[in-house]
């Protein structure tokens, strides 16, 4: 979370801008990761799993949070 001006409002990270070098960056090294797990598996196709155990080593899962719960959290179905 971002310390706000305000106690009374939440301010979701997401709603800054990343730098787009950043996420250029971020999502490159993304499809690296995904591509080594699928050619280690000797897939071409990337499957659910490989996306969770990235995110698993990313920090982003535990075992007490999955998948659906972080979709829910962060793309609303607005």
């Amino acid at each position: 979370m971002v310390q706000n001006p305000s106690p009374r409002t939440c301010t979701n990270v997401l709603t800054f801008p990343f730098p787009p070098h950043s996420l250029d960056l971020y999502l490159n090294r993304l499809t690296e990761d995904l591509s080594a797990y699928t050619a280690h598996a000797k897939r071409k196709t990337i499957m659910r799993a490989d996306l969770e155990l990235l995110m698993k080593r990313q920090g982003f899962m535990t075992d007490a949070t999955s998948l659906n719960v972080l979709i829910e959290n962060y793309l609303p179905m607005e």
